[in-house]
């Protein structure tokens, strides 16, 4: 498992500590990500929610998806239609299959790869609407609100360098040279 993928599911877990168990209840909720995320997701999910007293097999059912990029809508309409009460998942591939499968069972996404506005996830960060939630790092707005926490909390420092994957700045470039001036 790469870097980022580790990334991404730990801040899912952090999201999900938050929830607190209802002994009476068998919550069922679901997770779509990529094969190589297997072992982790299994591992922190079940870790996560034994920590605010969820059992799988008792008070909680988790019905877990991974697959291919090819694989991913039709993962998601199977989650979907399982009547699901929550569906947890990382990267714009799963994403983008949960939000064309559904509208209205709540998404839990960790992405740090994508800004969830320029993909259609969200119509804005003050109220993106619908039914996602979670943690997305590649906020382009926020970039320069970063580097000044950064100058405030770390005066010392003189230059910063900043390493991407060239199709992404690609995208972003377009995208931005494509809006207006202000």
């Amino acid at each position: 498992m790469d870097r980022r993928h580790f990334l991404g599911a730990m801040g899912g877990i952090a999201i999900l500590r938050n929830v607190r168990a209802d002994p009476a209840k068998v919550h069922r909720i679901g997770t779509l990500n990529f094969p190589s995320l297997r072992p982790a997701i299994k591992k922190m999910l079940l870790g996560a929610f034994s920590e605010r007293g969820y059992v799988e097999g008792q008070n909680l059912h988790i019905e877990y998806r991974f697959g291919e990029p090819e694989q991913l809508p039709g993962m998601a309409a199977q989650l979907v239609s399982s009547g699901l009460e929550l569906i947890t998942c990382g990267s714009s591939g799963p994403v983008r299959a949960l939000m064309t499968a559904t509208r209205t069972v709540p998404v839990v996404a960790v992405d740090l790869e994508t800004d969830p506005i320029a993909m259609g996830f969200a119509a804005s960060l003050a109220r993106p609407g619908g039914n996602l939630t979670g943690t997305f790092l590649d906020l382009p707005d926020f970039s320069a609100k970063r580097l000044e926490i950064l100058k405030e909390t770390m005066p010392i420092i003189k230059r910063v360098a900043a390493l991407w994957i060239r199709r992404s700045i690609d995208r972003r470039l377009r995208r931005w040279s494509a809006q207006p001036a202000h």
